[in-house]
């Protein structure tokens, strides 16, 4: 990811091995990036920019207690030192910047057996206070940002806005800021477990979303695991296989 005010990248490895995990990108060459403020019982995860600041989900080592919760923490580089933004029994996922916000999955967790005790839902960040956008009765497992959109895809059924009632959204989801749906009447016949934008002419208004996951069928035409999804062809969009 593009650090903030400067053309260096950051790298984040899941290199649970000895050695630094973090690296900037210097004339064509790996250097050692600074992890000051990191806790030692976390390895980081991914990065992303948002309000010119860098942030990372990291998540625990394995070798630590107890070892079947898998929890992450949320850091922000200050421009000395790494420091938390929150950290807990929580599972984080898939952060992307969105409308100003940053959107993450969450799983909020309690018990030593890594049962949830909050349903899974995606929340957003403006920088300062949390909130939660809505809750999933299966775990989403990848975010999308398109068209002014917040897509969301996973192996769910149902989505439930926060404060209101749940509605059927089967395997993607979209967020226009206001509601929750689902995309061209649920079409696919399998879960959705990675969302990317494509958009190949810069003078394309409308890009494609890509889509993959365990379908054979978008649209009721066959797809094998991987199809586009564009919404410019009106009223509904259309998928097309790839």
């Amino acid at each position: 990811v593009p650090s903030s005010g400067s053309p260096t990248y950051v790298i984040a490895s899941r290199d649970l091995g000895g050695g630094n995990t973090l690296y900037t990108i210097q004339d064509n060459a790996f250097v050692p990036y600074s992890t000051q403020g990191l806790d030692p019982a976390y390895v980081p995860e991914r990065l992303v920019e948002f309000n010119g600041s860098v942030y990372m989900t990291a998540f625990r080592r394995a070798t630590t207690f107890p070892l079947s919760v898998a929890n992450t923490a949320f850091y922000r580089w200050n421009g000395a030192q790494w420091e938390w933004v929150f950290w807990g029994w929580v599972t984080v996922r898939a952060p992307i910047v969105h409308d100003g916000r940053l959107c993450f999955i969450a799983t909020w967790r309690e018990d030593f057996e890594g049962h949830e005790v909050f349903p899974t839902g995606v929340w957003s960040f403006d920088g300062a206070n949390f909130s939660e956008l809505a809750r999933f009765d299966q775990r989403p497992e990848t975010l999308a940002s398109m068209n002014g959109l917040l897509y969301v895809g996973g192996p769910f059924t149902q989505v439930t806005p926060s404060g209101q009632s749940s509605r059927a959204a089967t395997y993607l989801a979209q967020w226009d800021g206001a509601t929750w749906s689902g995309v061209n009447f649920s079409s696919l016949n399998g879960p959705v477990r990675h969302l990317a934008v494509f958009q190949p002419n810069p003078f394309v208004t409308f890009p494609s979303l890509i889509v993959c996951g365990d379908f054979t069928s978008a649209g009721g035409a066959p797809a094998n695991h991987v199809a586009a999804w564009d919404p410019q062809f009106l009223p509904s969009g259309a998928w097309s296989a790839l």
